[in-house]
């Protein structure tokens, strides 16, 4: 953020026979203070966020079942509409995005 608000905030002007105008920022604690305070506020909204929702949630019971696989999950729908259940087609997207990413990351 710091860097960010230097380059943008950098500027230069400059008129023949005139002169030139040069502005850039120099943090001092005022920034600081600003950035800490910032860092403080986000932290703070996450954890009243998690306290409140671990609050009126109820408690999910330690599921004691067999394990399977995310991909062949068969999901219900809160609203007691039906059932969802992840595609073929929709799978291999999946597993195609994250290889492009691995790809493009290494």
């Amino acid at each position: 953020v710091l860097v960010l608000m230097m380059v943008a905030f950098r500027y230069s002007l400059g008129a023949e026979g005139v002169g030139e105008l040069n502005v850039y920022v120099t943090p001092e604690y005022g920034f600081y203070s600003f950035l800490f305070a910032t860092i403080v506020s986000l932290v703070s909204g996450h954890y009243m966020l998690f306290l409140h929702r671990k609050t009126m949630l109820p408690s999910i019971p330690v599921y004691s079942g067999r394990y399977e696989s995310l991909s062949k999950h068969i999901f219900d729908d809160k609203h007691g509409r039906g059932l969802l259940k992840l595609t073929r087609k929709f799978r291999r997207t999946i597993v195609f995005a994250l290889f492009l990413s691995f790809v493009l990351i290494c």
